[in-house]
């Protein structure tokens, strides 16, 4: 049945087996979480400036200095600076959040697999069960960052977006209000925005898919001028709005993040496209069997992708399935192209292509769905149909287990998949210790420790934290250098001038925590800013208790007392 289709009184009242299937579904997600339960080290880095603003202190990484945008997410900072405000655990009360953001999208898949692309409701469950499956939805689902909050945003906004007022978008009724879309896509795509600065990208594309709409209204449904004024307006004028405040708090156009972590240079889109393809071979890899097993007759091929179905259209306007289809198509093109030049991440389960996955599932489910119905007539077909759907789903759901390592090793430029997670785990606990013990060691608020590696450690020690690596350093961000170039080193972790480290004079320099005691070697930061460090630091070991893991051994440098006096 078709989402245009009359919808009789039994297909209104779901099945038993369907919420069955339902809460079978809900509990396999929620089992995957636990499975990849880990804190990003990087949502402390949110977590802390939540506190300075619910405190008072300003949308500033160290209370007393000039405000500096080291964070992503300012809608993030608000929610986690309301449940500091109400004195909630930050970390749980950020991974509920991202929890319940990912069975909104749960449930936005099903309802556009239904309602878009004109699947039957077992078939719709299809891309969900995919969701569920997926290692990196499940991981940063937990993560207390705002990852899978932002891809709720822009799934919800494409939903709309691709819904008009010549098709039903509920059961036994029509759009009344044609005003109500395009306002609607305006609110998602803005509140996407305050998510991630990304949303403003996902506008663009809106505004091309628009541009071909009133070119190629064979391939997309035009929206008329009057909606995509609305949408532009009612996008525009809260941005515009929100931007001035961004520029007047900050004196910049663009986040510190994206000036510390990216930069010009051939070898970052390099390192994006290894990035891109290992995402395909280990997420979109697993179904291709299917589809080429099953090669379907041309005009089946056409099914697929141009939706030749009862919602098709005529020849001369694209059918709703098309023009869904081309939607996402183009999105996940032109943020895949961002997402490649930008030279991809380095933290585990491919964060920057989460937002992604449901539009990545909702085609391949799609095409499963006419694999499905082309071997419906055929029992051995069928059932090798079925059979490489479990193998998908077995090698969709191995990179979430200690096996992803034995089998597929690390993927280079990043921390992996399973064991990813489970090393983002450790290192959270053993910077959170390091913190800890910098918060009872301090002698005031005052003193500077300087790190490269500020989440969990920088909201842990309650003193100012000096950022080696840029992230929330104006100097270091644009000014920073790499002993390689940009691209060939470890992504996000590129720039530094420890010069300038050096002449700040921090309290503390964070040098190792290893699990052993062991000589360490003097640093070598040049020859200037090392006569500072032997002229006014000594080298400082001390044994700290990490929870689970037994004893540590930290290596610092402390400044010496009399040069802290001058």
């Amino acid at each position: 049945m078709h989402a245009d289709e009359p919808h009789s009184a039994s297909a209104s009242h779901p099945s038993p087996v369907f919420l069955v299937s339902l809460a079978g579904i809900a509990i396999l997600f929620i089992a995957h979480v636990l499975l990849l339960n880990a804190v990003a080290d990087d949502a402390f880095i949110t977590f802390r400036y939540a506190r300075n603003v619910s405190l008072g202190h300003g949308w500033v990484w160290n209370v007393g200095e000039p405000p500096v945008e080291g964070f992503t997410s300012f809608l993030w900072v608000i929610l986690c600076g309301l449940a500091t405000r109400l004195e909630l655990d930050v970390a749980r009360t950020a991974q509920a959040i991202g929890i319940l953001a990912s069975f909104g999208t749960l449930a936005c898949t099903f309802r556009f697999a239904r309602r878009r692309l004109g699947l039957d409701a077992p078939l719709a469950l299809i891309p969900v069960c995919m969701l569920v499956c997926s290692g990196p939805f499940a991981t940063w689902a937990g993560s207390a960052m705002e990852t899978n909050l932002f891809g709720l945003f822009v799934l919800a906004a494409a939903y709309h977006f691709t819904g008009d007022s010549r098709q039903d978008d509920a059961p036994g009724r029509r759009v009344k209000d044609d005003d109500t879309r395009p306002i609607l896509v305006a609110v998602l795509l803005f509140l996407g925005t305050l998510t991630r600065p990304e949303g403003f990208g996902v506008l663009g594309i809106f505004v091309v898919i628009m541009i071909l709409g009133r070119r190629l209204p064979w391939l997309v449904r035009p929206p008329t001028w009057r909606h995509n004024l609305l949408l532009l307006v009612a996008y525009g004028v809260p941005f515009v709005a929100y931007f001035a405040w961004r520029y007047a708090t900050f004196g910049d156009y663009l986040p510190n993040t994206f000036h510390a972590k990216t930069g010009l240079s051939i070898f970052i889109p390099l390192r994006g496209l290894l990035y891109t393809g290992y995402f395909l071979l280990f997420y979109v890899g697993p179904w291709l069997p299917l589809l080429l097993v099953f090669r379907a007759r041309r005009r089946a091929r056409r099914e697929v992708w141009f939706g030749r179905s009862p919602l098709a259209g005529d020849a001369g306007d694209a059918g709703p399935v098309r023009s869904a289809v081309v939607v996402v198509l183009t999105m996940l093109l032109a943020y895949g192209a961002y997402i490649l030049a930008v030279g991809g991440d380095y933290m585990a389960m491919y964060r920057f292509f989460v937002p992604l996955l449901p539009l990545v599932y909702l085609l391949i489910g799609l095409a499963v769905s006419r694999v499905l119905a082309d071997t419906h007539s055929s029992r051995p077909g069928r059932r090798l149909a079925l059979v490489c759907i479990g193998l998908g789903f077995a090698f969709t759901l191995v990179h979430s287990t200690p096996l992803d390592r034995v089998i597929f090793g690390r993927p280079r430029a990043q921390q992996g998949h399973y064991a990813g997670v489970m090393n983002e785990r450790y290192a959270v606990t053993r910077f959170a210790a390091v913190g800890r013990f910098f918060d009872a060691y301090k002698r005031g608020p005052e003193e500077v420790l300087a790190t490269k590696v500020i989440g969990a450690m920088g909201f842990y020690a309650d003193m100012k934290i000096l950022d080696m690596l840029g992230i929330t350093d104006r100097h270091i961000s644009r000014s920073g250098r790499s002993t390689k170039p940009l691209g060939l080193g470890f992504p996000g972790h590129e720039r530094s001038d420890l010069l300038y480290v050096a002449r700040r004079r921090p309290t503390y320099v964070f040098l190792e925590l290893a699990d052993q005691r062991q000589p360490l070697a003097d640093p070598d930061w040049g020859a200037e800013a090392n006569a500072i460090l032997r002229q006014e630091y000594g080298v400082h070991e001390a044994r700290i208790v990490v929870p689970g893991r037994g004893d540590g051994w930290l290596y610092f440098l402390e400044r010496k007392r009399e040069q802290s006096r001058n």
